[in-house]
């Protein structure tokens, strides 16, 4: 889909959403170049494909729409759970060109307020694929930490992810070690 007006969103796709909050679902997905538009909120294009090819909403890859993620999920759905991506998805708004950067996909996630980001494990990869994505494991947590450190993304910010992530470790019944105050 080239464009998708908000109206569609709201007739056709938040329902789904607002039933799965409403039903408790503790987490939302990213999911990586699937033409599948019932999930059109949490997709983001394949590698070789331009941003604004199947996957994408309104041209932009689904882990870097604020409007969907943030102002839709968090703002009008009130959804308090994890944001997830999927494997190396991070990595890819940065393989497909959509980010100039690594810094700038890690700071993208950022600002939609993604928690948790797979990145790629390279020994269980092929020759072929460590080629490819090797980075991810490379390039992620230090230009998290460049982005912390030059104040671009705040302690604050990660502060909100954790509290998330352990919010839903306690309802889960993990037994936390350490009870953090925020």
């Amino acid at each position: 889909l080239k464009q998708v007006p908000d109206w569609v969103m709201h007739r056709y796709h938040i329902p789904s959403f607002r039933a799965a909050i409403a039903a408790g679902a503790a987490a939302v997905m990213g999911n990586s170049g699937s033409s599948d538009h019932s999930r059109i909120l949490c997709t983001v294009p394949t590698p070789q494909l331009p941003p604004g090819a199947t996957g994408s909403v309104n041209k932009i890859p689904g882990h870097a729409n604020y409007h969907l993620l943030v102002e839709i999920l968090r703002n009008e759905l009130n959804f308090t759970g994890l944001f997830v991506s999927d494997y190396a998805d991070v990595g890819k708004l940065f393989r497909i060109g959509y980010a100039k950067s690594w810094h700038e996909a890690v700071k993208i996630a950022m600002d939609v307020e993604l928690d948790v980001t797979m990145v790629l494990y390279v020994r269980q990869l092929s020759v072929t694929q460590i080629l490819t994505f090797s980075t991810d494991t490379e390039e992620f947590a230090p230009s998290l930490l460049d982005l912390v450190n030059s104040g671009q993304v705040s302690e604050e910010r990660l502060d909100r992810s954790v509290r998330r992530i352990l919010e839903l470790k306690d309802r889960l019944g993990y037994d936390l070690q350490i009870k953090l105050d925020f």
